[in-house]
């Protein structure tokens, strides 16, 4: 039987990871920049807040809806998105890490970390219910 709150949270998971990965694949286009690109916001904070925020409440609800509920793909989808968020935040918000301005493009490399964190308790989570269930090859 299937619960359906972790179906919705695996299914936002993979919508933020989409969300993210169109955001990112325009940053890489921009080169850096600020013209060009394919999506017609140009203001970075709208930008931001609507790609970056909107990720990780989407991956925060995703991972509060599978409290106790293991799961390998939405563990790896938090991870990825973080780890994303992250490299995004290092090389395209910061530049890596020489322009360092709060409040600025160093909120998405903190929004990647919070992500991140998801992503790895998730992990662990995941690991425990591995390793203490039952194995089919124990002796009875």
């Amino acid at each position: 039987m299937t619960d359906s709150r972790l179906v919705l949270a695996k299914v936002l998971s993979i919508i933020g990871l989409a969300i993210f990965s169109i955001y990112y694949i325009d940053e890489l286009a921009k080169e850096g920049g600020t013209a060009g690109g394919f999506l017609p916001i140009t203001s970075p904070i709208i930008r931001g807040l609507s790609f970056q925020l909107s990720t990780m409440i989407i991956s925060a609800v995703a991972f509060a809806l599978s409290w106790k509920k293991p799961s390998l793909l939405l563990s790896a989808t938090l991870v990825i998105v973080g780890a994303l968020m992250v490299v995004d935040g290092i090389t395209t918000g910061t530049r890596y890490f020489t322009i360092l301005v709060l409040p600025g493009p160093i909120i998405g490399f903190a929004y990647g970390l919070v992500v991140l964190a998801f992503g790895i308790v998730k992990s662990i989570e995941m690991a425990r219910v591995m390793t203490t269930a039952p194995s089919r090859f124990e002796a009875k």
